[in-house]
């Protein structure tokens, strides 16, 4: 591109630009060596070496800004899309239609674009194949049962069904943009359910003395949701398997949440039982 022809949002990119950028700013500081990376990837040669450093902080810090930016804004950045004549609705806000079975399905798709974006960013194989599939998993067509029925089950989606998902994944296409938007979206969702219930363990690794090989994949932490799954219904305090696949992500969340403060209060009174048994045993 010409200077003069730069973007003004993602919709101006092509895929393979999107593509080749998407891994330099999503998550990732606007650093110096990243505003380069950047405008050498949208501009031509011969205009990029007139460019001087308030040049390159001024095209990114202005006119580009929503490459950063627009990963962080809250709310859904487009309310529907077509595909094959049919409209498709995207999950509302919270998670709050989203069931145990759909998050599980989602949340491996997302994870797995997500590690190909960090390690492989070329591979659009894998990146449209996941992206696509997270897309139809969370995506749905209009639930045909009215607000009024007495069946209405208060998501504006059809029910979900992985296998008709997965179908629709294979078979119907949409721009690889739009599919990307909503992969944010997903991903900016998971964010805001983490930081609502805590459910996470309490440590944080520390960079300087954490092996980067010792951390899970993306494959590790996905099957760590699954084996929740089967925890959960082994528990049966939520019903069985079936139940709790069906089950809407806030229930389960505040579920964790508590299963999370009894086994810390289960903890510190083990801690003080062993303190008093030391106590007694020194005296």
């Amino acid at each position: 591109m010409k200077i003069n022809e730069l973007p003004v949002s993602w919709y101006g990119l092509s895929q393979s630009e999107t593509l080749a950028i998407l891994p330099l700013v999503w998550g990732q500081p606007k650093s110096a060596k990243t505003r380069v990376d950047v405008l050498k990837i949208l501009i031509q040669k011969k205009d990029f070496r007139k460019l001087t450093e308030d040049d390159v902080y001024d095209l990114t810090e202005n006119d580009l800004a929503f490459l950063w930016n627009e990963d962080f804004v809250d709310g859904q950045p487009i309310a529907s899309f077509s595909a094959q004549n049919k409209k498709f609705l995207l999950p509302t806000q919270g998670m709050a239609s989203v069931t145990f079975q759909e998050f599980l399905n989602c949340n491996t798709c997302f994870l797995e674009f997500n590690d190909t974006i960090k390690n492989d960013p070329t591979n659009e194989a894998v990146l449209s194949e996941s992206a696509m599939a997270l897309v139809f998993n969370c995506c749905r067509p209009q639930n045909p049962v009215k607000s009024s029925s007495i069946y209405w089950n208060g998501d504006l989606r059809e029910d979900y069904n992985e296998f008709v998902a997965e179908h629709r994944a294979k078979t119907l296409k949409i721009d690889f943009l739009t599919a990307t938007l909503i992969v944010r979206y997903w991903g900016q969702e998971l964010r805001n359910f983490y930081d609502r219930y805590d459910i996470l363990e309490d440590k944080t690794p520390n960079p300087d003395t954490t092996d980067p090989e010792d951390e899970p994949t993306w494959i590790e932490l996905a099957l760590a949701w699954k084996d929740t799954h089967f925890d959960l219904a082994q528990d049966r305090s939520l019903g069985d398997f079936n139940t709790i696949s069906k089950m809407l992500m806030p229930d389960i969340g505040m579920y964790l949440v508590k299963l999370k403060q009894q086994n810390k209060a289960r903890e510190q009174a083990q801690r003080m039982a062993n303190t008093d048994n030391v106590s007694s045993n020194n005296s």
